[in-house]
């Protein structure tokens, strides 16, 4: 804490009044001096109350520091107040950006969907229009070459499998083939 001039000179004035009376005191009781001892004791009082108050003015009315730094926290803590106002603003403009971007995207891919599907569903339509007239069409060709009858010949160009047998083959001769196959007993 720092005095200035008058404040120091009223302190000097104050401790020099609380001397006086404190030696005024001392005198007066050994002299058996009530009154003066009083006396004495007021005036140190008044000095002791005078560097008192002084002090306590000083403390108190010197807040500038404490004022300047009040200042700058509150200009900070607006500042900080500011910023995050703003941010908070930007994040939920952009929550509200992304929301409708993913709402336009949604249904730009669900009309796609219905644009695909529909032409995945003519494409089916199309090829199994086109496989019904293949059929229809072999059905008809073989209709007119006589293969649909009962007692038509079968065509020479059908595949045997190796362990396959023909139909036409005896009895005898499949039951033959199967007995020299690894692991098979026959009668």
């Amino acid at each position: 804490m720092s005095f200035n001039g008058g404040q120091r000179t009223t302190i000097a004035a104050g401790v020099g009044l609380l001397a006086g009376g404190v030696a005024m005191g001392i005198h007066s009781v050994y002299r058996d001096d009530t009154e003066g001892a009083l006396l004495a004791t007021t005036v140190a009082l008044i000095g002791l109350t005078v560097v008192r108050l002084v002090c306590a003015r000083a403390w108190i009315r010197d807040t500038r520091d404490e004022r300047r730094e009040l200042a700058l926290a509150r200009h900070d803590a607006d500042g900080d107040k500011m910023r995050y106002f703003a941010l908070r603003a930007a994040l939920e403009s952009e929550a509200t950006r992304t929301h409708r971007d993913l709402a336009a995207e949604r249904s730009r891919n669900a009309a796609a969907l219905v644009v695909e599907r529909k032409a995945m569903r003519d494409e089916f339509e199309a090829r199994r229009l086109e496989e019904a007239q293949e059929a229809f069409q072999t059905g008809v060709e073989m209709e007119r070459s006589g293969a649909l009858r009962p007692d038509a010949p079968i065509p020479a160009n059908i595949i045997t499998f190796p362990k396959q047998t023909p139909a036409h083959e005896p009895a005898e001769e499949r039951s033959h083939e199967r007995s020299r196959e690894h692991g098979v007993v026959s009668p």
